[in-house]
């Protein structure tokens, strides 16, 4: 080991023992094969008495004895590799040419990828340096770059910190740049008569022309086939040294010069290989050939005619540079998080459309034209996103608090940045409510009922809380605008969103129902009325309109409150108590939500609001309930009326007339009930009417 490494020491490995214990391994192997292959087709003598299973207990120690040969013979070749390894590495590091019997093993070694698999880090990336110094001046010839390729395939697809730096090492010497400009060199062994067009309308600055011209004269043409295999070798390579973090380690600049490449079509090439790419490096090619590109192209099907020569001819590799690029991304979460969180450096923020801008998510949502509707952009998002809050909670298991931190900061920073495109963006994109919705869900509905609560006010959307844990923050009128779009333009998002938020609605009253209502542990009511006022606005509802169940907005809305209900009285069946129990239960029983029956609509005409007020307040008694501080109900309330104490029916469900009237007798002439429920739904009364006040009309 190498002491700038990490070694303290120096370990003397001596060759000779190495290959003498290579030796006697591959021999007991040879011995071993023979004697399973004599058991396996052993003669077996006639006993008397005949000797039951003897033949067949034989042939399976044959068969057992063959399984030991081949990890000896792989422990002899291991040991030959080490053995050269600790004759050349030395020579490697400091430049000196290999005899001919090392450079035959050397070479033997990379055929059958034993010398890679069986080198210390170090020792792969001084293997990959010689590679790439070996064919960095040829690999134009045809024949030379098929004997590269067939190299690097025989080590290839192996993500390990070995082979991570074996292709570092490749990279770094035979050039950086010499990559990017790989698909233009495999174009032009495929197309080799374009340059004959190159000079025309339209031309393509980055084509081969030269070496196009070279191999038009030789009479050479690269059969379709090999063009996409050896492409996909060099986009594989790449892919390794990058997705294991060598390539950042061996040669910090050279993920930036592939990425950076003015020919952002050719380095895109590199991605049709759909394995992994890094992350930093993904985030780079971002920046150049979907941002930068905007700048120069922002129609992206007004590209230059010529550079959609395609590898592989009509059905090969895809030409389109951004949606190699987003596909990229969307198979690296951490990447497509680092491309939408990371301010676009200056030099890529191309024309005049792009001045002042540096948002990667407002550039896409404004400027992208997407021919998709912003589905892809939808997928990319929510990889990002959802990978921040992943990570965030992973650093936070791991007691890295500043990561967790960071990656709360960038990835609600996302979520703003979206939120506000979406109700102020100039082309309105469907998918991306759906984006932004799911992510509400999923991540933000503290933020929703606790913003709510706030009642901030404010010109802006909100703003992430750097003070308080990086937390979002939404103004009033940022988060019913934000609402309001959703609703409007994505009603599967609408519903979705409404699902994930009765829930947690009825986990507040739930988890708060176990006490008495007070003044000063109040802010749970606060938040769960405000929340509601604020969807009611957004569904363009005042809290004295009657409610429309042909409205599809007003019947969306109900979900949130039969939701909230409907698993509050399950939670009653099941005898478990603690925190969760109501979301944990009945969550599923969502999408069992229906419109409110005829009876709940009549019992409820002529006051002010009376269903969405009744089934908070049928909220707040059946949470009590559930506790047990409120002792008794009516038996025809009951799930089974004969047996007292037990569940209540879900108000929201009733059709009855009859027991909807029982129900409002409980709920508002009980005094046993009054006494736990007058306050707070006062309470929540008051905060609906004062944010239908401070938000307007919808």
């Amino acid at each position: 080991m190498r002491p700038a490494d990490g070694g303290g020491g120096r370990i003397l490995i001596n060759p000779a023992d190495l290959r003498r214990g290579s030796s006697r391994l591959r021999t007991l192997s040879a011995q071993l094969q023979t004697a399973a292959t004599r058991l396996q087709s052993a003669p077996t003598p006639e006993t008397a008495p005949p000797a039951d299973g003897v033949p067949e207990a034989v042939n399976a120690l044959g068969g057992r004895v063959t399984t030991l040969v081949q990890p000896l013979a792989d422990a002899a070749v291991e040991l030959d590799r080490r053995a050269l390894w600790a004759e050349i590495a030395d020579q490697l590091a400091a430049g000196y040419p290999l005899t001919g019997a090392q450079l035959s093993e050397f070479m033997a070694g990379l055929r059958d990828g034993t010398l890679v698999r069986y080198a210390e880090p170090w020792q792969a990336e001084l293997a990959g340096e010689y590679l790439g110094r070996t064919y960095h001046g040829n690999f134009t010839d045809p024949a030379k770059l098929k004997e590269l390729v067939t190299l690097l395939n025989d080590n290839g697809e192996v993500f390990d910190e070995q082979h991570g730096a074996f292709f570092s090492g490749f990279i770094h010497s035979f050039g950086p740049e010499n990559v990017a400009h790989m698909s233009r060199v495999i174009q032009a062994m495929e197309w080799p008569k374009l340059w004959q067009l190159s000079g025309g309308s339209g031309s393509d600055p980055y084509l081969d022309t030269e070496l196009m011209q070279k191999l038009d004269e030789q009479g050479f043409q690269l059969d379709d086939r090999d063009a996409m295999n050896w492409l996909l070798t060099f986009g594989m390579a790449v892919g390794v040294a990058t997705s294991t973090g060598q390539l950042r380690r061996y040669d910090s600049d050279a993920e930036e010069k592939i990425a950076y490449d003015p020919d952002t079509w050719g380095t895109a090439q590199l991605l049709n290989y759909k394995g992994a790419f890094g992350a930093t490096f993904l985030r780079d090619m971002f920046q150049n050939g979907v941002i930068g590109e905007i700048g120069r192209h922002p129609d992206p099907f007004m590209e230059m005619p010529i550079s959609r020569a395609p590898i592989g001819a009509n059905d090969g590799f895809s030409t389109d540079t951004r949606a190699l690029i987003m596909d990229a991304l969307e198979r690296n979460p951490h990447g497509a998080a680092l491309a939408l969180s990371t301010p676009v450096p200056k030099q890529f923020l191309i024309s005049s459309l792009l001045a002042d801008k540096s948002d990667p998510i407002q550039i896409l949502y404004e400027d992208g034209s997407m021919h998709d509707d912003g589905d892809q952009l939808a997928r990319v998002y929510t990889a990002g996103v959802n990978w921040f809050h992943d990570d965030a909670q992973l650093a936070s298991y791991d007691g890295d608090h500043g990561r967790a931190a960071d990656d709360l900061l960038h990835g609600n920073s996302m979520t703003l940045s979206l939120a506000q495109e979406a109700i102020h963006g100039p082309n309105h994109l469907d998918a991306l409510d759906g984006a932004v919705a799911d992510d509400l869900a999923a991540h933000h509905l503290d933020s929703l009922f606790d913003s709510a609560g706030r009642e901030q006010g404010g010109s802006e959307v909100g703003y992430v809380d750097t003070i308080h844990g990086n937390n979002l923050v939404f103004t009033l009128g940022g988060e019913r605008d934000l609402l309001k779009t959703i609703a409007e333009h994505n009603s599967d998002a609408d519903n979705r969103l409404l699902d994930a938020a009765a829930g947690k609605q009825a986990q507040i009253i739930y988890d708060h129902t176990n006490a008495p209502y007070t003044q000063e542990n109040g802010e749970w009511v606060h938040k769960v009325s405000a929340f509601t006022a604020i969807e009611m606005n957004a569904h363009d509802m005042q809290l004295d309109d009657d409610f429309d169940q042909d409205k599809e907005s007003h019947e969306l809305l109900f979900k949130l409150a039969h939701g909230t209900v409907g698993l509050l009285a399950k939670a009653a069946d099941v005898e478990i108590p603690g925190a969760s129990l109501a979301v944990d239960i009945g969550i599923d029983r969502l999408d069992d939500a229906t419109a409110p029956s005829a009876a709940l609509l009549d019992q409820n005409k002529g006051t002010a609001n009376g269903l969405l007020l009744d089934t908070m307040n049928a909220s707040l008694a059946s949470g009590y309930y559930d506790h047990g501080l409120v002792a008794h109900a009516p038996p025809e309330l009951l799930v089974d009326s004969h047996v007292q104490g037990g569940p209540l029916k879900d108000y929201t469900a009733l059709k009855d007339p009859v027991i909807v009237g029982s129900y409002h007798q409980w709920m508002y002439e009980n005094g046993e009930v009054l006494k736990y429920t007058d306050e707070p739904l006062q309470t929540a009364s008051a905060v609906m009417e004062r944010i239908q006040d401070k938000l307007g009309a919808p």
